[in-house]
């Protein structure tokens, strides 16, 4: 999966203008960061960056980005557990979203 960001090119700096001010900065390092350890195959340094962003921003695809990076590294069971919360948190997003 390294050689693409964790949601594909759009995610880039999608979300980036969500956060608060204070946190904008931040939020495009962390993203930066994230990017540029995943793209190299670094996943155990990506994986701060990965934590983060689901402290600051909180969105499904931080959490699949942290998951795979635990899983990549060994903590399978941590990564399976993120893995579960993004697709709920997803699902739920969703259905909230969805007319009717």
């Amino acid at each position: 999966m390294p050689g693409t960001t964790p949601a594909g090119a759009e995610w880039k700096y999608q979300h980036a203008a969500e956060a608060p001010r204070a946190n904008h900065q931040r939020l495009e390092a962390c993203m930066r960061d994230l990017e540029f350890h995943w793209n190299a195959g670094n996943l155990e340094r990506a994986l701060p960056a990965a934590a983060e962003l689901v402290a600051i921003r909180g969105r499904a695809q931080d959490w699949y980005a942290q998951g795979y990076c635990l899983a990549r590294s060994g903590q399978e069971l941590p990564g399976a557990h993120l893995f579960r919360k993004a697709t709920r948190w997803t699902l739920t997003s969703r259905r909230a979203g969805s007319p009717g």
